[in-house]
């Protein structure tokens, strides 16, 4: 294992995470697509560890929507419960696929909508945080 690739993406997973809290909690900084385009690159940076944490490799792919079933066939090599996987992994594939929404797609973004995606953000921050504490 990197485990000064895996500090350089926990720590960028961090930065975002403050970040997007920021952006949407504190009243005279609000500016919640901001928040929701940190909601993504936090989820990013926090499967990039978990993959350096699991394989040695952030498995670096030009397309992130491939990102969550390399995370998928990683856990299920360290025989991590599968059930679990899965869920902490939707939370990933939904921000992936809002990441399309903000840089690809000319459509409003309600504030309801990207707030939901910064509390999905914080979901698999909370599923990928103990794999990135324990020994696998």
């Amino acid at each position: 294992m990197d485990s000064a690739a895996l500090s350089v993406y926990i720590a960028r997973g961090q930065s975002f995470a403050e970040g997007m809290k920021h952006l949407k909690d504190d009243p005279q900084h609000i500016n919640l697509l901001a928040a929701g385009l940190l909601a993504v690159h936090c989820a990013i940076a926090f499967n990039d560890a978990v993959l350096v944490k699991l394989t040695g490799s952030s498995g670096k792919s030009s397309d992130h929507k491939q990102a969550p079933e390399i995370t998928r066939k990683a856990c299920r090599a360290k025989g991590l419960d599968s059930k679990t996987t899965e869920r902490g992994l939707s939370h990933f594939v939904k921000l992936i696929q809002f990441k399309d929404r903000i840089a690809d797609q000319g459509k409003p973004i309600s504030d309801a909508e990207i707030l939901k995606y910064c509390e999905t953000s914080e979901r698999f921050e909370t599923w990928v945080k103990p794999m990135l504490k324990g020994n696998l």
